[in-house]
């Protein structure tokens, strides 16, 4: 029951954080607060606005003005658009 509700919420925060961390050093993007790697601040992001730290994300990885989304694909964009733009 809720346990499970628990760890779910708890592996996507452990999966969002390690994402946009990735995408950070990535894309050579310094953190926004905390000292040292920007885990923490990562974490926090995620913890306190997880849908504003995905679509963060997603508008980092592409130019909507010239690659256009598209709900039925498998990346969220139109086919033929570039990983990351």
């Amino acid at each position: 029951g809720i346990f499970v509700y628990y760890a779910l919420g708890f592996v996507a925060l452990l999966a969002l954080t390690q994402a946009r961390s990735w995408m950070r050093e990535r894309c050579s993007i310094p953190a926004d607060c905390c000292e040292g790697s920007g885990v923490l601040s990562d974490c926090c992001c995620v913890y306190w606005c997880c849908c504003c730290t995905i679509i963060q994300m997603m508008r980092h990885t592409h130019d909507k003005k010239v690659h256009l989304y598209s709900c039925g694909s498998a990346t969220g964009l139109n086919q033929g658009t570039p990983e990351v733009v």
